[in-house]
């Protein structure tokens, strides 16, 4: 694509209304130069090629390469990384950023919106690649999380556009006190006092909220503690001591890991988040999620569930 294709082009999709983006909903479209490709890679990898254990691993990103020279054929695409490097100078990516960033000062941004809608837009401005290595380090966080939240935002939307369970979505906000959309497919599979297991198929996704005591912060007690609810009151879930992974963040706890499934000798993965309970001081909250889908990818299935848990909601405290 020349300088002057791209200048028309990136005038012509501001003076009209865009379109649905397209792909699935984690595809990643990398866009730079064939001479910027080269440097860049090695610092991108590790952020682009993120994988979960399911127990089989599955890319996070389905990640696709192209030249800028290419990006009109792949601008209404639902996740799109730019990264230019002023050196090694070309004529392609360079200006393709340059318009882009209009008066946009910042080396690294996101914008939505630009070529499609329901479309993410990252961009990195670097001078070389000593300079976009700093920048990726800086903000590697920052970057999958803006990806990885957009990500969750379409499955949510998807949840949200189903008709819903008031029958399961009312227990829910009767026994803890919350909000979470519930849709119509999901059946109560076991409801006690400080337990509720609902579940829906196929393939098979369950949902469990429980509580968890506050007896000490490290690791290995939450973790434990969380499992023995589980196993406890499932009688036929085991979780595994394989993958298993706890991260503390600023509102929640998070974990993840596997799962078996001892009645159907099956298993797969499970992702949880506890949050202090604003009533019971003493306690967390849990909401966990599973999937069993022998034999096929189940990394749609976990976000779906995933969406439905962060967008949970304390009905007396409005958070």
């Amino acid at each position: 694509m020349s300088k002057k294709i791209i200048l028309i082009f990136l005038f012509l999709i501001s003076c009209n209304k865009i379109p649905d983006s397209i792909g699935k909903k984690n595809d990643l479209i990398v866009v730079t130069s064939k001479n910027d490709k080269d440097y860049i890679y090695p610092y991108l990898y590790k952020i682009i090629n993120e994988k979960i254990n399911t127990p089989i691993e599955e890319n996070v990103y389905n990640v696709k390469w192209i030249d800028a020279e290419d990006f009109f054929d792949n601008k209404l695409y639902k996740n799109i990384f730019i990264i230019s490097l002023k050196q090694p100078a070309d004529s392609t990516a360079d200006i393709l950023v340059e318009k882009i960033s209009n008066s946009n000062d910042n080396k690294i941004f996101s914008i939505e919106n630009v070529f499609a809608n329901d479309q993410l837009l990252l961009v990195i401005n670097a001078f070389d690649s000593i300079e976009l290595n700093n920048l990726i380090k800086s903000n590697s966080e920052w970057i999958s999380n803006i990806i990885n939240n957009k990500i969750l935002d379409r499955f949510f939307s998807d949840s949200n556009s189903q008709n819903f369970n008031n029958e399961i979505i009312n227990i829910i906000k009767n026994k803890f006190n919350l909000e979470l959309s519930i849709d119509e497919n999901y059946k109560v599979l076991k409801n006690y006092e400080d337990f509720l297991w609902i579940g829906r198929g196929y393939p098979y996704r369950w949902i469990m909220i429980n509580y968890i005591d506050k007896i000490t912060n490290t690791n290995n007690d939450i973790f434990d503690s969380f499992v023995n609810v589980i196993e406890k009151n499932t009688g036929n879930i085991n979780i595994s001591e394989y993958f298993n992974a706890i991260e503390y963040k600023t509102n929640y706890i998070k974990l993840t890991g596997l799962y078996e499934h001892l009645e159907s000798d099956t298993g797969g993965p499970f992702i949880g988040y506890c949050y202090d309970d604003s009533i019971l001081k003493d306690k967390y909250y849990c909401i966990s999620g599973y999937v069993n889908n022998p034999g096929k990818s189940k990394y749609d299935l976990l976000k779906q569930l995933e969406s439905i848990i962060i967008n949970n909601r304390k009905v007396n405290d409005g958070i």
